[in-house]
Order: C-alpha cells, then structure tokens, then sequence
C-alpha cells in the first residue's frame, strides 16, 4: 500500500484550486504526476465560498474516488479526503 505524504497532498490541492474557480459546485479530475506514478483524484464537491470575497471556506465532498497509477498498474493507498482538504483551504486563502 502506498503512503500517501504532505507533499503530495498539498500538490494536489494546488492543481484543484485553480479549477474550482468561482463555483459553488465542482465536478472534475485532477492529474498529479509524481515521479513515475500519476495521482488521479476524481471529485463531485459543493464549495462554500464567503458572499462577498467569494474565498473558498469549506469543500465538502459528495462523492470522490482516488488512484495511485504506476507503469505496472493501480496501488492501493491510503488517501484520505480529510488531509487534503485542509491543504486546499489553507492554499484558498
């Protein structure tokens, strides 16, 4: 099983938040290369944002899956919505 760490979860983040723009809804993917593997998160969220600043407070998933993609195929891991969503909301701000 593969470790998913800090820095892969804040990677991840990083290339999510670009897309979340200014909707309150989200539904995408994200692709994250990382050495010779891909990140794959695959997300439905509904996106609280403040009303006036339009900054992103809460991202509350309906459904999400993630992939951990290697030459020699998918890893199982141990990814956890409830890491990468502090990583998101601090890169928010």
């Amino acid at each position: 099983m593969i470790s998913i760490d800090e820095r892969v979860y804040r990677e991840i983040a990083a290339r999510l938040l670009p897309l979340l723009d200014d909707q309150s809804f989200f539904n995408g993917r994200v692709e994250c290369p990382i050495d010779s593997s891909v990140a794959l998160l695959i997300c439905t969220l509904v996106l609280d944002r403040d009303p006036q600043t339009k900054e992103l407070k809460n991202a509350t998933p309906v459904w999400w899956e993630f992939h951990w993609l290697t030459p020699l195929g998918e890893l199982d891991n141990d990814f956890g919505w409830s890491q990468l969503k502090p990583w998101l909301l601090h890169l928010a701000k």
